[in-house]
């Protein structure tokens, strides 16, 4: 497919990558034990990089995450604030789930969760432990768009236009009719006293949720418009 199919917006393969490895971090740091080993792909610098690339206000939680990383003590008190935030047990201030934030009596499971189901069998994905778990869980939306914007990056080395705008496509969809909906209450619910690691990663997760949507547009509108 010819390198001229692929928006301009979208050529710049600095902004795919940070794209990319910003969803892989939130994945990460929403849907894992802060000492499972998942967290060694952790790197603060790079978070910081990819922050900037796509500006957004990373600075409180590049710091915390440096902390964490280099933390001789273990990480004991931010695995507490794991189970205060998302995991239980008792009740969650913010339940970690789309189905939960948008019904009105919490509940998991509903028609929303299989709209996102469907999202991610439409591109041949489902969760890893599917059906034990919700697939609407903040953690696996994350990783869902972490996997679109690494097919977007692959297209763009590719030189292929029509799988890098197919990518971008799928990720604004998916965005403005999931992960958009209900970020924002996530972050603002979840509790800064008992989890403040937690408030500052979902803060910045709704910020550059955000940013991602404007930029994803931005992009949609350079291919009309080509």
């Amino acid at each position: 497919m010819a390198m001229e199919t692929i928006p301009e917006a979208a050529m710049d393969e600095n902004i795919l990558a940070a794209r990319h490895y910003l969803y892989r971090t939130f994945q990460c740091l929403l849907g894992n034990d802060p000492r499972d080993a998942a967290w060694k792909s952790l790197d603060g610098e790079l978070t910081e990089e990819a922050c900037a690339l796509m500006g957004v206000d990373g600075a409180e939680l590049v710091r915390l995450m440096g902390e964490a990383l280099g933390a001789d003590g273990g990480r004991g008190e931010l695995a507490r604030q794991y189970a205060v935030a998302l995991v239980g047990p008792g009740a969650l201030a913010s339940p970690p789930w789309e189905s939960a934030q948008l019904s009105s009596d919490g509940a998991l499971f509903t028609p929303v969760t299989l709209e996102v189901r469907n999202a991610y069998r439409v591109q041949g994905l489902l969760p890893e432990r599917y059906p034990a778990v919700a697939d609407d869980h903040v953690a696996l939306e994350c990783g869902f768009l972490a996997e679109l914007a690494g097919r977007a990056l692959e297209a763009l080395a590719a030189h292929d236009g029509e799988r890098c705008a197919a990518a971008l496509t799928a990720s604004r969809s998916f965005a403005e009719a999931h992960l958009l909906r209900w970020v924002d209450r996530f972050a603002e619910r979840t509790d800064g006293e008992r989890a403040p690691f937690y408030r500052v990663v979902a803060l910045a997760l709704a910020d550059f949720a955000r940013v991602d949507a404007a930029w994803l547009r931005e992009a949609a509108a350079a291919k009309a418009a080509a």
